[in-house]
């Protein structure tokens, strides 16, 4: 009877802890990857990125292969030339102007205005071209090699990158730049929600919750990355585009998935942490027998 009483007595306090945990649960699933955007897209994170993405084979390999073929391509269309000799004379200034410090400056500088690019919606066209290169290397003090010097005036007709992308696209890049400052206070909104349904509703039941809810946003937020990385990396039909494409998600979007996994078994630990606290799953109190005399 007891055991009966205490049941109906959690029962107002249930609710209101099953509504915490869900919102709570909810805003930890949208702050985790809100708060990694607005980190990643902080000028001096993107030029990090940028850096060790240089750094990267298959990125060099593709940023060498495009500079070399549009560069070929103005000087043909400007000179007449054959494209063999053009491209043979252009070759050999390729390597050393991407291995050097000052195209490394200015390719973290160029990353940051790309990145501005990217997240304003009046930009249809996002395009990295080699005036990029030439401006960042004047921001940075950096002289422009020699050999491609004759060329600065045709620096911004040589594009390098093309990213072209739809109104709503560029409208939905803008609005989640504007909601990812609030990637932080969601997750501590979510994490207050957790702790309050734990100290409103019973204790017991309501810790348990707290875990289950952490570690579902946790599991959700990482397999949405798995998923997302396996769709981005196979779209590319070119073998070298799946390898930059698959660079690119790991250098801006692999720091979430640790993240989101310690979320996730920090949550379990709390469950199994709970449920032996409590002595396991409550069972049902028997009323004792009545003697009759």
């Amino acid at each position: 009877m007891r055991g009966d009483v205490a049941i109906l007595r959690d029962v107002p306090r249930r609710r209101p802890a099953t509504i915490l945990l869900v919102l709570g649960g909810l805003l930890l699933a949208i702050g985790l990857p809100l708060a990694h955007l607005h980190r990643t897209t902080d000028d001096a994170r993107v030029a990090d990125h940028a850096g060790r993405l240089l750094r990267e084979p298959a990125v060099r390999r593709a940023l060498r292969q495009e500079a070399l073929d549009a560069a070929t391509r103005e000087v043909v269309a400007a000179s007449g030339l054959p494209s063999g000799p053009v491209r043979e004379a252009l070759e050999p200034v390729v390597d050393p102007v991407l291995g050097s410090t000052a195209f490394a400056a200015a390719w973290r500088t160029a990353a940051v205005k790309t990145v501005r690019r990217l997240v304003d919606d009046r930009s249809r066209t996002v395009r990295f071209t080699v005036g990029d290169v030439v401006a960042a290397l004047d921001e940075v003090g950096r002289p422009l090699p020699a050999p491609i010097a004759r060329f600065r005036g045709a620096a911004d007709r040589i594009t390098v990158l093309t990213y072209r992308r739809s109104a709503a696209a560029a409208r939905t890049a803008d609005r989640l730049h504007g909601l990812a400052g609030l990637g932080l206070p969601a997750l501590i909104a979510g994490a207050c929600a957790l702790l309050a349904a734990v100290v409103r509703g019973p204790r017991r039941s309501a810790a348990t919750g707290a875990g289950l809810a952490a570690a579902l946003a946790g599991a959700a937020v990482a397999v949405g990355l798995l998923l997302g990385r396996a769709a981005a990396v196979g779209r590319p039909t070119d073998p070298g585009d799946r390898d930059v494409a698959a660079a690119v998600w790991d250098e801006l979007l692999g720091g979430l998935l640790p993240v989101a996994l310690v979320v996730a078994a920090a949550g379990l630990a709390l469950t199994v942490v709970a449920l032996v606290l409590s002595g396991g799953p409550r069972r049902p109190a028997v009323a004792p027998r009545s003697t009759v005399h």
